[in-house]
């Protein structure tokens, strides 16, 4: 009699390879889900880098413009012209949507504009004594207050 070749493998040689394979995919698995988290944080920087860019450009354009009508600080911020008094003809407002969302909105003669989403309820700081020249906006992210810098006229309300 004829011995014949051993064709395919062994069941413990299938479990073995198995078991490798089940290792190295949990591995991978593993890796990929670290790294995945790791682009999620990554995207949210990049998507909340510029949150505050909006309300500091329109903010620092306007305050060249005009002057701070009046530095009680909240959730709102009026400018006024220079030469007219101190009759408001810019005001930046903070307010919730329907959604529950905040945004700050500008507004020029009936006209108003979406400035920038907030994280929270946007509040307005101008303080003409200790820190003149600047406007603080708190709310805008959770973690920073933008700060904008300006140089206003020489008449003031």
């Amino acid at each position: 009699m004829r011995l014949r070749a051993q064709r395919g493998q062994t069941l413990i040689e299938l479990l073995i390879g198995i078991a490798i394979t089940g290792l190295v995919l949990t591995a991978l698995g593993g890796l990929l889900y670290t790294v995945s988290d790791r682009f999620a944080g990554w995207g949210k920087r990049l998507d909340t880098a510029t949150d505050g860019f909006g309300v500091a450009s329109a903010l620092q354009a306007d305050s060249h413009r005009y002057v701070v009508c009046s530095s009680v600080n909240g959730p709102q911020l009026s400018f006024c012209l220079p030469t007219a008094g101190c009759v408001p003809k810019v005001v930046y407002k903070g307010s919730q949507r329907n959604d529950g969302s905040w945004v700050i909105t500008r507004t020029e003669d009936a006209r108003t504009t979406l400035v920038t989403r907030a994280n929270a309820s946007p509040t307005f700081v101008v303080d003409l004594i200790q820190t003149p020249g600047t406007i603080k906006v708190n709310g805008v992210d959770s973690s920073l207050s933008v700060i904008v810098y300006y140089h206003a006229p020489v008449a003031t309300c």
